[in-house]
C-alpha cells in the first residue's frame, strides 16, 4: 500500500504540473519508473522529473538521468537546472550540480524557493482511501487536457495571424482597383500605376512618395496576387510562432527597405507586389531557425528546404526589383536579430543595430550626394500613367503631375 500512495503522489503533482503550470509530458525510451515533464517558458526549472524512488535507486540511475536531461535540452535548446521531485521518504539526493533534489510529501514542509515558483504545490499532494481509483482518475484527466490542448494547437496552426487577413485586405482592394482600371478601357500597366505600384519618375517630380507604402500591395496579376498570399500564407503562421504580433511590422519594414533602396540606386523602374516584404518575413524566420538550432530537426529542416525552392520560384515573378529584394531580406534578417530572445541575437543585437545605422546613414548620403536626375525616360509608363488619372476623372491632377514630369526630365537635360 505504501508504495501504491507514493505513486499517488507523483500523479498528482503530474497532473498539477500540467493543468495549472502548462507542462508537457516527455516520452522516454526506456524509462525507469519516472515521469519527465517541460515547459520551455518556465524560466527557473523547464526540466521536471518525477519519481518515487526506493532507497538508493537514484544513485544507480544516476547515469541514465544525466543522459535523459541532456537529450532533453539539446532538444528543447535551453540550460537550465533540472528540478528532481521525488516521493518517497527514503529517497536519496544525487549530489549533481545540473540538479536540484526535493522531497514532497503529505504534512512536510516544501522548500520555499520551490514554494514562491509553483504557488500552491504544498496543497497538492495528499493521501486517498483507494490509490488504484485515484490513479485512473488522475490518468484520465491528464489525457483529457493533452487532447484539448493538441487541439487547440491544431486550430492554431490553421488559422493564419491577424496580419495576413490585413494585408490581403489590403492587396485585394487594390487589385480590385487594378481590375477595374483596367476593365473600362485602359490596359494593366495603367491598372497597375494606379493601384499604387512603386515609379520613381512620379515619386520623384510629383511627389507621389505614398507609393513605398502601397506597392507592396499592387500587383499584376490575380495569378501574382495568389501566388504572393500563399507564400505568406505559409510563412506567417510559423514567424508569428517565433515573433508574435510582429508580422506585420517585419513585413512593412522589409518591404520599405526594399522599395527605399530601390528608389536610391536603381535608376528607373516598375516594381510592385509583396516580394520583398516576403523576403523580409523569410529573413527573419532563417534566424529563428538557425538561432533555435532547429535545422538538425527533420520535419523542420525539410520544411525550411521547402521554403528556399518556393522562395526561389517567386524571384520569377513580373515587377520584381531585385534590389530591393536583396534590400528587403536584409532588413528582415536584421529585424529577425533584434526581436528574436535567444542569446545570440541578444549578443549580436547592439552590433545589429550600429551597423543598420551606418548603413541607412551612408545610403541617405549617398542619396543626397548622387544626381538626382532619371537618364533612362520611359515615356510610354509615363503617358499611361497620366491617361490612367484621366480615365478616373482626375484632369486637373493629371495635367499638373504631365507637368512635373517634364519640367523634371528639362531640368536634368
Amino acid at each position: 500500500m505504501e508504495i501504491k500512495q507514493q505513486e499517488v503522489y507523483v500523479m498528482q503533482l503530474v497532473r498539477y504540473f500540467i493543468e495549472q503550470q502548462d507542462y508537457q509530458m516527455v516520452i522516454v525510451q526506456n524509462s525507469k519508473n519516472d515521469i519527465w515533464l517541460a515547459n520551455v517558458d518556465q524560466l527557473q526549472y523547464p526540466i521536471i522529473r518525477l519519481c518515487a524512488e526506493s532507497e538508493g535507486q537514484q544513485f544507480f540511475d544516476r547515469d541514465y538521468i544525466k543522459e535523459v536531461y541532456e537529450r532533453i535540452c539539446e532538444q528543447l535548446q535551453i540550460a537550465k537546472p533540472l528540478l528532481m521531485i521525488q516521493t518517497s521518504p527514503l529517497a536519496e539526493t544525487i549530489q549533481w550540480e545540473q540538479a536540484e533534489v526535493v522531497s514532497i510529501l503529505p504534512n512536510a514542509q516544501v522548500p520555499s524557493k520551490i514554494a514562491q515558483v509553483f504557488h500552491g504545490i504544498e496543497q497538492v499532494v495528499h493521501s486517498v482511501n483507494n490509490a488504484d481509483q485515484e490513479i485512473k482518475t488522475i490518468g484520465k484527466r491528464i489525457r483529457d487536457v493533452q487532447l484539448e490542448r493538441q487541439k487547440q494547437l491544431l486550430r492554431s496552426l490553421r488559422q493564419p495571424p491577424r496580419a495576413f487577413w490585413i494585408i490581403m485586405a489590403l492587396s485585394l482592394l487594390l487589385f480590385a482597383l487594378t481590375t477595374y482600371v483596367s476593365l473600362s478601357g485602359s490596359d494593366i500597366y495603367q491598372g497597375v500605376l494606379l493601384g499604387g505600384a512603386y515609379y520613381k519618375p512620379s515619386m520623384m517630380a510629383a511627389y507621389e512618395y505614398w507609393r513605398f507604402f502601397t506597392a507592396p500591395f499592387a500587383h499584376y496579376s490575380l495569378f501574382q496576387l495568389l501566388i504572393d498570399l500563399y507564400v505568406l500564407y505559409l510563412l506567417a503562421k510559423s514567424v508569428d510562432t517565433f515573433y508574435p504580433h510582429k508580422l506585420f511590422l517585419i513585413f512593412m519594414i522589409a518591404s520599405l527597405c526594399g522599395y527605399g533602396v530601390s528608389y536610391i540606386g536603381v535608376d528607373n523602374e516598375l516594381a510592385f507586389g509583396m516580394v520583398p516584404g516576403l523576403l523580409g518575413i523569410w529573413g527573419a524566420y532563417s534566424v529563428a531557425i538557425f538561432a533555435k538550432k532547429m535545422m538538425r530537426i527533420p520535419p523542420i529542416k525539410s520544411a525550411y528546404i521547402r521554403s528556399v525552392l518556393v522562395i526561389a520560384i517567386l524571384l520569377l515573378a513580373p515587377g520584381i526589383s531585385y534590389l530591393g529584394v536583396l534590400a528587403g531580406f536584409t532588413a528582415g534578417v536584421l529585424c529577425g536579430i533584434v526581436l528574436s530572445d535567444e542569446a545570440i541575437c541578444k549578443q549580436l543585437r547592439p552590433h545589429v543595430l550600429i551597423a543598420a545605422a551606418i548603413l541607412a546613414g551612408g545610403l541617405c548620403w549617398y542619396q543626397v550626394n548622387r544626381n538626382q536626375m532619371i537618364s533612362n525616360r520611359s515615356e510610354t509608363l509615363d503617358s499611361k500613367l497620366i491617361e490612367a488619372y484621366e480615365n478616373i476623372g482626375l484632369h486637373d491632377y493629371a495635367k499638373w503631375v504631365e507637368g512635373q514630369i517634364n519640367t523634371f526630365y528639362e531640368e536634368g537635360k
